[in-house]
């Protein structure tokens, strides 16, 4: 049986854990929509589409426009 020290750290680290988790799907979602206003902005409506199902192409947009972010460890 776990005593209540161990309990509220073993919350404490769950806790820690689900933040950086959101954190880090709040920063993804301000990079792909950034992604998103440049192609925009360029009328590149199809690479917009394409970028949605195609990682490999996203990926390789990411590296065009320049755009990246820290992943959360």
């Amino acid at each position: 049986m776990c005593n209540l020290g161990e309990y509220i750290a073993r919350k404490s680290k769950e806790e820690g854990r689900m933040e950086g988790r959101m954190e880090g799907l709040i920063e993804g979602e301000n990079l792909l929509s950034t992604l998103f206003a440049k192609l925009f902005s360029l009328g590149r409506l199809d690479d917009a589409k394409r970028c949605t199902t195609d990682v490999d192409f996203r990926n390789a947009l990411y590296k065009e426009f320049q755009l990246t972010y820290a992943i959360p460890r």
